[in-house]
């Protein structure tokens, strides 16, 4: 008997949303970094960034399902107007 093939693990519904996480913290962080760059604003601005970074994962987990609504309730069909008899005389 064949074996079953082995998955490479498992895959999220997100593909690659870590690339956009990546971009967007990087972005907030080489736009906020501090002008003396001591030990104690270095760890500020990188628990900072950590934040940022978690802030936009929590992001993109609620666009996700709120685009799907949106989509859904766009794709559904208009409720057409009921024409009494006494609009047709």
């Amino acid at each position: 008997m064949a074996s079953k093939p082995k998955g490479k693990g498992k895959k999220g519904k997100g593909g690659k949303s870590w690339l956009i996480v990546l971009a967007i913290t990087a972005f907030w962080a080489a736009v906020n970094e501090p002008e003396d760059l001591t030990m104690g604003a270095a760890i500020v601005w990188g628990l900072t960034a950590l934040s940022v970074a978690f802030l936009v994962m929590a992001g993109l987990a609620l666009l996700g399902p709120a685009l799907v609504l949106v989509i859904r309730a766009l794709a559904r069909p208009k409720p057409k107007a009921a024409v009494s008899e006494a609009d047709e005389a």
